[in-house]
């Protein structure tokens, strides 16, 4: 290994324990974009090198779930779009490799989270789409979202086919949050009375849930930027009860 590229694993990890370790996104985004700056200059002078292909399409997805973490989903787009191109022709060349589809899905699933905070459902409910096709086994914090991009993008049906699929599975207090979510949001949808009301019912029994698991669950939600809107959907709804 030469010095410039051990400079970019030691950036790298650098960054990585700082981010993941010591929670300090902020200063670990200086590491990460001097490693992805020294990679390319390696890639620059060795174009045909493909060893650092699943390293840089990682270093990539991971710069661009810094910047959602410091709340610049908008500026992460293009980080997450990099990382799909590169894992995209990864996959194309490697058939049959878990690694490299469980990567793909991840940037997939990432960007879905972005653009779900940008508030542009629509290319959320794709991304969450295709990340849940490359996943043998779709975890069910994956699966809650997608059923938020159905609820999101009006499509009731394949919402609630989703949810009944997990809504009695363990599920953390935070999941069952955004099951009432789910909930919440079909309910604004629904005009049938006697169905909206049971969809409010289930609304309230997973806030319940979540709030036995976790008692301070339901005051946290004040601190979650999407949740104006979600209780702006379902406070007047259960009001008139």
């Amino acid at each position: 290994m030469t010095f410039r590229e051990c400079l970019v694993k030691l950036s790298e990890l650098q960054g990585r324990i700082l981010w993941q370790k010591k929670r300090q996104p902020a200063t670990a985004l200086p590491l990460f974009e001097e490693a992805e700056k020294l990679l390319s200059e390696i890639f620059l002078e060795a174009p045909d090198n493909r060893t650092w292909d699943m390293y840089q399409a990682s270093l990539w997805c991971n710069l661009g779930l810094i910047h959602v973490e410091l709340n610049r989903a908008e500026s992460s787009i293009p980080w997450f779009n990099r990382s799909i191109d590169l894992f995209s022709q990864i996959e194309a060349t490697t058939a049959n490799n878990e690694n490299s589809r469980r990567a793909l899905s991840r940037a997939y699933e990432r960007r879905g989270d972005a653009n779900a905070s940008l508030r542009n459902y629509s290319a959320s409910l794709a991304d969450r789409e295709r990340a849940y096709e490359l996943q043998s086994n779709p975890t069910q914090s994956l699966v809650i979202n997608l059923c938020l991009s159905h609820a999101r993008c009006g499509q009731t049906d394949l919402a609630v086919q989703r949810v009944n699929q997990i809504v009695d599975s363990d599920l953390s207090a935070t999941q069952r949050r955004y099951l009432a979510r789910v909930f919440a949001i079909l309910a604004a949808q629904e005009p049938n009375d006697i169905q909206r009301n049971n969809l409010l019912d289930s609304t309230k029994r997973q806030l319940g849930l979540s709030c036995t698991d976790d008692p301070a669950a339901v005051s946290r939600l004040e601190e979650d930027r999407d949740f104006k809107d979600f209780w702006l959907q379902v406070n007047p709804l259960l009001s008139t009860k």
